[in-house]
């Protein structure tokens, strides 16, 4: 290759142009520009080179390439005039994506087809580079791993490394991103969430409590009503500020005054219009007094949304 060629690295386009594709291959096993150079083929006029770069990151199975091969499916889909692409693009791109599309005009099929089988390629192999890509420093691949492992019917070996990111990540869009993955793994994750409950961080414990309760809320697994009740006893205010829909279902009489102190130390707005439209009195009036003196309105009314006291007593 020579100095030259060294120092600046492959020349992706040529190779892919040359079809030298075995080439490429083994050039990525050593060397850390390949793949970023692939990607950004992605975005060729092209579409010949947009399926051809898509095919190879689909056998690399490199998460980085997730946001992008989402780019093209979706542009695809905005392209073409026909709603059957619409509603292919809905099923088979990653939900809840955004994709920003770039100046061309126009992706083939061939090249939508590509990246589609890229896609499935990544998100249903092996799930570790998806857990390593859960710490990559680009937020997007961050937020797109974390949602291929919700769709991936991931092993324990992702599931913990979903929870931390659902707590801990930098980004609010990668830790919901996070929390949706752990909500569709469903109950194969409960066990882990109940562990995370112990964490010494009490904004984790609220933040776990919310999407064990969301999970509890749908599946009904005890495991979640039992580690709900321990936070109870030991009066652990951050657990009950996340599962608060849990204790309001519930209704037990004498729970109302750390129901109460959890909305005066993690209160929101929605937990408040919860608290007022619950059917509890001593809820209401707290609600109420959390609103006012945050500068909210939120009106009262039978009909409002979110759990009602003692709904649940019977489940």
């Amino acid at each position: 290759m020579g100095f030259l060629g060294n120092f600046f690295g492959p020349d992706i386009k040529k190779l892919l142009e040359d079809e030298q594709y075995e080439k490429i291959r083994k050039l990525a096993l050593k060397d850390e520009r390949v793949v970023p150079r692939l990607i950004a083929q992605l975005e060729s006029k092209n579409s010949q080179m947009v399926a051809r770069a898509a095919n190879l990151l689909g056998e690399i199975n490199d998460p980085r390439a997730l946001p992008a091969l989402d780019r093209v499916v979706g542009e695809k889909s905005i392209d073409d005039t026909h709603v059957s692409a619409t509603l292919g693009r809905m099923s088979l791109s990653l939900p809840g994506s955004f994709p920003q599309y770039s100046a061309r005009k126009y992706i083939d099929k061939a090249a939508f087809a590509a990246a589609k089988k890229a896609l499935s390629k990544i998100i249903h192999g092996d799930e570790k580079p998806l857990v390593l890509a859960l710490k990559d420093k680009n937020t997007a691949v961050r937020a797109k791993a974390a949602e291929a492992l919700g769709t991936s019917h991931p092993s324990e070996y992702a599931i913990q490394p979903l929870i931390a990111v659902s707590n801990q990540d930098g980004d609010l869009r990668v830790r919901r991103k996070a929390r949706l993955a752990l909500m569709k793994i469903g109950k194969p994750a409960v066990q882990f969430l109940v562990i995370a409950l112990g964490d010494k961080n009490p904004l984790y414990r609220r933040q776990t409590a919310w999407t064990l309760y969301w999970l509890w809320d749908r599946h009904k697994v005890e495991r979640a009503a039992e580690a709900f009740l321990e936070a109870l006893d030991k009066k652990d205010i951050s657990v009950v500020a996340g599962a608060y829909g849990f204790f309001i279902l519930r209704g037990e009489v004498g729970t109302e005054p750390i129901l109460i102190k959890a909305l005066e130390n993690h209160g929101h707005p929605e937990m408040a219009e919860h608290f007022i439209n619950c059917g509890n009195t001593q809820l209401e009036e707290a609600g109420e007094n959390w609103s006012a003196s945050h500068g909210f309105q939120v009106r009262s009314s039978h009909f409002g949304g979110g759990p009602k006291w003692g709904a649940g007593r019977e489940e």
